[in-house]
């Protein structure tokens, strides 16, 4: 068992690694003031607990890996203060003119959310139940930022993680201790990175050429610049460099720029298909609904690799205006065209260029998408006087649940996959109108003998008003009853003598 005196200094060491997060300014003065000691009494808190409370040791854990517990109970509070403390400085970073400072922060931040995610992994194993939330952070310039950064860093790289791994060895937490050797490495690295930002950081030709580009491991969270990246695996962990989470501020940009916007259209296109149904345009309504539904998939696949690089906070529609279907139709082929002809093309041509291949598969299906959305939208528009058109050509609608793209009857390519994408035609979601009334009808007329021919009708209204009749004739005795196929129905017929109905229902 651990004695006391190893348990204080795991304490001390948490406590240690707290204050080190704690901006360098905040002990600038010689005498501590009540508001300094106000925060390093916070920054105390936020890992070993409230002081004189149990704080978060369970009671339950073996002492024999207490000091990993404490330890790694410290490490994820620290890993998940650095993550919204970097992402905080990115958005600093932007402000202050300095959009290749915020890729580096950016891709950091990922990397100390990776530290966390591992070490609370282990915390569970070990009973944890209550993982700990972010301090709120302090943003100061960029260069206050930096220096933050690089003072944890350095804390984190030659003190911290060295005890932690050394405490996990003797403990005989292998798992933990794996994670501390590869966070110790990866935290110097970021240290590295840090301080050459910080001395350069009246060079912005060195601060775009060196860290436009940047490249996280996902499994031990290096972080490296064209420069550093390894030939073919990561120096610390081994991983395939073919598997690094490629960070240019550039296509990030863009991704958050294409995810605002298709949020945007998903709320758009759903109020302008309610105001085409009051408006008696239940075809043009339907396309409108489809095509939200496309854009919410561009939309969740855009934000999906956006939190493969380490964003949280997801755009928000804004709040649509919404005019007469006409209006609504024009401000739709209007977007519908930029994304297509000058949106994604020039997110395209960036995203291949810094090599963000998931990014680029989605623009370029987004692209062909959007073209196809602008080419539905135009025809309806030029042909919203002419309902009978619209009830023809926008009656039924499909949507391939890939790429977006929104075909018509005329339009569903004969291939049975899609143009664009190349999914099966039996995965498209189907886009119809509602079936309002189901009406069988039957007549007999009498042939000679016992023969007498059999006609069964099936009326069908659905909602876009359309009414279609389908109809069977067969022989049949007289006085016959049975049940017989119309179409998609099955409808079941008690004929009386030979011209009379005396039953007529669907069955099915």
């Amino acid at each position: 068992m651990r004695s006391k005196k190893s348990r204080l200094l795991s304490i001390i060491v948490a406590v240690a690694f707290a204050l080190a997060l704690v901006p360098s300014t905040a002990f600038a003065a010689t005498q501590s003031s009540p508001a300094q000691t106000t925060q390093v009494e916070s920054a105390m808190t936020a890992v070993v607990g409230t002081v004189g409370a149990a704080g978060p040791v369970l009671t339950a854990v073996d002492p024999g890996v207490a000091a990993t517990y404490d330890n790694l109970y410290a490490a994820v509070q620290g890993e998940t203060n650095a993550n919204a403390e970097y992402l905080a400085f990115a958005a600093q970073a932007k402000a202050d003119g300095y959009p290749a400072v915020a890729n580096l922060f950016i891709a950091t931040a990922a990397a100390e959310q990776k530290h966390s995610d591992d070490e609370w992994a282990v915390l569970v194993t070990l009973g944890a139940t209550d993982r700990p939330v972010a301090a709120a952070p302090t943003v100061g310039t960029t260069a206050e930022n930096l220096q933050t950064a690089i003072n944890g860093e350095y804390y984190e790289y030659t003190t911290m993680y060295p005890d932690f791994l050394a405490t996990a060895q003797d403990e005989g937490v292998t798992a933990a201790a794996r994670i501390f050797n590869f966070a110790q490495q990866a935290e110097q690295i970021h240290y590295n990175n840090y301080s050459d930002v910080l001395a350069n950081l009246d060079n912005p030709t060195y601060l775009n050429a060196t860290y436009k580009t940047v490249y996280r491991c996902p499994v031990c969270g290096a972080v490296f610049t064209p420069a550093t990246l390894p030939s073919s695996r990561c120096n610390i962990c081994g991983t395939a460099i073919s598997a690094f989470v490629v960070y240019n501020l550039a296509t990030y940009d863009n991704l958050y720029t294409a995810v605002q916007g298709e949020t945007n259209a998903v709320a758009n296109y759903t109020a302008f298909a309610a105001k085409a149904q009051a408006e008696g345009y239940p075809t043009v309504a339907r396309l409108f609904t489809a095509t939200a539904a496309a854009e919410q998939t561009h939309a969740d696949a855009e934000w999906a690799v956006l939190v493969s690089m380490g964003a949280t906070d997801r755009p928000v529609a804004d709040t649509p205006v919404v005019g007469t279907t006409a209006e609504n139709l024009t401000a739709a082929i209007a977007g519908e065209d930029y994304e297509w002809t000058t949106m994604y093309p020039g997110f395209l041509a960036t995203a291949q260029d810094e090599g963000v291949t998931a990014a680029a598969r989605i623009f370029n299906l987004a692209q062909q998408a959007e073209h196809l959305h602008y080419n539905n939208y135009s025809d309806v528009l030029a042909n919203l006087g002419n309902p009978a058109y619209l009830l023809q050509a926008y009656s039924t609608i499909y949507r391939c649940p890939v790429c977006g793209a929104i075909f018509t009857q005329a339009t569903l390519p004969t291939s049975g996959r899609c143009s664009i994408c190349g999914t099966s035609e039996s995965a498209f979601i189907v886009y119809g109108p509602d079936i309002v009334s189901v009406t069988p009808t039957a007549f007999v007329q009498k042939l000679s003998g016992n023969q007498n021919n059999l006609t069964v009708n099936v009326t069908v209204k659905n909602s876009d008003g359309l009414v279609t009749t389908t109809s069977t004739t067969l022989a049949i005795a007289s006085n016959s009853a049975g049940t017989y196929t119309v179409g998609n129905y099955k409808v079941y017929v008690d004929t009386k003598g030979n011209d009379q109905i005396r039953a007529c229902y669907i069955v099915q």
